[in-house]
């Protein structure tokens, strides 16, 4: 759970959104990313003691190497497309997205400089 300090009150629900996979839908559902990443998504300190520093997932950080196919079996595996375990701190087990939804959070994120 994040702390109350870290969510974004302000933000604006849609009402009605149709699952498309494209970036705009990603945008929508990476809302969630957010909370720790950052809004720009450029991560940064570690949330807690004994915790990695959150990373990048926009474009610019490792996400940007990646195919739309290895971010989606990141959430299956826990593991990045290069092989590496996922820190514990990062739910992905949690989300429980169908495969399209996670291709268009990739595609947002992808488009995100």
């Amino acid at each position: 759970m994040l702390p109350a300090e870290q969510i974004d009150h302000a933000y604006q629900y849609k009402d009605d959104v149709k699952l498309t996979v494209d970036a705009k839908y990603g945008e929508y559902l990476a809302v969630s990313c957010m909370g720790c990443h950052g809004p720009k998504l450029k991560g940064g300190p570690a949330h807690g003691p004994g915790q990695p520093a959150i990373p990048d997932i926009s474009s610019t950080g490792n996400l940007g190497k990646w195919t739309a196919k290895g971010f989606v079996n990141l959430f299956h595996t826990n593991k990045t497309p290069d092989g590496r375990e996922l820190s514990k701190y990062m739910p992905v087990k949690d989300f429980k997205y169908s495969d399209d939804e996670l291709t268009a959070i990739y595609l947002f994120l992808k488009s995100v400089k």
